[in-house]
């Protein structure tokens, strides 16, 4: 399977934030009352800088690469060539994912919890970041191809 960043999964990965900031937006604009106005931006943007920087983090670790998965190994291309990762050579993967985000459940009191990873690590102690911009159900695909990884719980900053 090949995994490359796209558009829709960044979008799918902000649209809890956007719901909500068009939700808000609405409100104030029926409300038209300035103490909120202010106190909501501000709300807001203490919820939306973090969720930015995570997403620059996690665009900026997977952009330019295009990772092939199948069962022998992870293939990564990028502009200096193709690198080939046999399975023998990865000594764990870790999926840090916020406790939301359990299979069925898909409520989101903020924007941040949107976001995951997992973290190959490699057995010269080289770390792989695969996060779900490149696809939102990347810990399936990965079990589907025969890997097997532990979870960790929390907020998944890299």
């Amino acid at each position: 399977m090949k995994l490359k960043i796209k558009l829709k999964n960044s979008f799918l990965a902000l649209r809890w934030s956007l719901i909500q900031m068009l939700v808000y937006t609405l409100i104030l604009l029926y409300m038209n009352h300035v103490a909120a106005t202010i106190a909501g931006i501000c709300f807001f943007l203490i919820w939306f800088i973090p969720e930015s920087i995570i997403h620059l983090k996690y665009y900026l670790h997977n952009r330019s690469r295009e990772y092939s998965i199948n069962r022998s190994g992870i293939s990564i291309e990028n502009k200096n060539g193709i690198q080939y990762i046999p399975k023998e050579d990865i000594r764990g993967i870790m999926l840090k994912k916020p406790a939301n985000l359990q299979d069925g459940w898909d409520i989101h009191l903020t924007g941040i919890t949107c976001y995951y990873y997992l973290k190959i690590t490699l057995n010269d102690d080289r770390v792989l970041y695969l996060t779900n911009l490149l696809d939102p159900h990347i810990d399936k695909i990965l079990a589907e191809h025969g890997y097997s990884y532990y979870r960790e719980k929390g907020i998944a900053w890299i």
